[in-house]
């Protein structure tokens, strides 16, 4: 996945770039994106996003944030993989645990949240190898 913009909100722009990068965001793009340039590719503009379920980080606790962008400083110095290998990576599920301590995810949700990304990328790209 990949974002271009600017935050409005500039003080939290770390935070804001490690909850943009987490496996919650994965899925929410999942969900309201555009597949429409063919094989399976997925795009988003301004009205998908704005309908983004986006966390608000002023609504983080101060642990959390600087948690968020400690994790995400690691993880975004090494190589990026396929999306069904990426969401198994440990430095991967060390940043989403702390978005989901945050909003109060149990272990089963969490998990939950994994399979639905990986069912939905999975759909998505099996409907583009049958077109």
């Amino acid at each position: 996945i990949m974002f271009v913009g600017t935050w409005l909100d500039q003080p939290s722009t770390s935070v804001n770039n490690a909850l943009a990068n987490s496996t919650l965001t994965i899925y929410i793009t999942e969900l309201y994106g555009r597949v429409n340039l063919g094989e399976g590719l997925l795009t988003t503009y301004g009205p998908e996003i704005l309908s983004f379920l986006f966390i608000s980080s002023p609504l983080l606790s101060r642990n959390a944030r600087t948690e968020l962008v400690r994790r995400f400083e690691a993880l975004k110095k090494r190589e990026v993989f396929p999306l069904l290998t990426e969401i198994q990576q440990s430095d991967r599920r060390a940043l989403d645990e702390v978005i989901f301590d945050e909003i109060g995810l149990t272990q089963g949700e969490r998990e939950a949240v994994y399979e639905a990304v990986v069912e939905l990328v999975r759909a998505r790209l099996e409907k583009a190898q049958s077109v």
